[in-house]
């Protein structure tokens, strides 16, 4: 008698074993995306501290990117001002709108159209102000100008926030979910690959 007719095994061999689909990887994969995301849900209304406009997560590449654009916005920068700036603004992204604006927070800023004075500076984030000509941000100085306080006008600026530890978690998370989900697909190519091969093995 055969090994392979050997009752109580169903008539399986060693070889239907290893063809057999083991989906514990997929479901560790599903329940890593889970927490994940509520993890990124938990942490934008920590990090805004608003419901009403929640962080939006983002990648490393597409801050790169958003920071890359913005600085497109002076024309009169150049190319290698442009690289150097890039690499003083990791950790920090372009605010190009309200809704982005966080008080009491360090961010980095210069002025659009001053060819004059294309400088990248440093402050605090106080508060928006609404002027008759438009929103203003009042700025706080740091260190020993902790104590000086001045506006610059939204419009006319380019202002970088600096992420605090949750928003740099998010983007750290959503870079795990990128690769894996990358990773992910890579793995089903290969596998109908194999799939095929083997039927045209047969």
């Amino acid at each position: 008698m055969s090994q392979r007719g050997r009752s109580g095994d169903g008539g399986r061999s060693s070889e239907d074993d290893n063809n057999t689909y083991d989906d514990s990887e997929d479901q560790d994969y599903s329940d890593t995306q889970s927490t994940l995301s509520t993890m990124c849900h938990t942490l934008a209304s920590t990090a805004t501290g608003s419901t009403a406009y929640p962080y939006e997560p983002c990648s490393s590449a597409d801050l790169v990117q958003e920071l890359v654009e913005a600085l497109d916005y002076v024309p009169h920068l150049s190319e290698a001002t442009k690289a150097a700036y890039l690499g003083k603004l990791q950790g920090y992204r372009h605010i190009d709108d309200v809704p982005k604006i966080r008080e009491r927070r360090a961010v980095k800023w210069m002025y659009r159209y001053r060819e004059d004075d294309v400088r990248l500076k440093t402050g605090m984030l106080w508060k928006p102000l609404f002027r008759d000509g438009g929103m203003n941000l009042q700025m706080r100085g740091i260190g020993r100008n902790n104590a000086v306080y001045y506006e610059i006008k939204f419009d006319e600026t380019l202002v970088f926030l600096k992420l605090n530890t949750d928003e740099m978690l998010l983007v750290m998370a959503e870079d795990y979910l990128l690769a894996h989900a990358s990773g992910s697909e890579d793995d089903d190519d290969d596998t109908d690959e194999d799939e095929k091969t083997e039927e045209d093995e047969r």
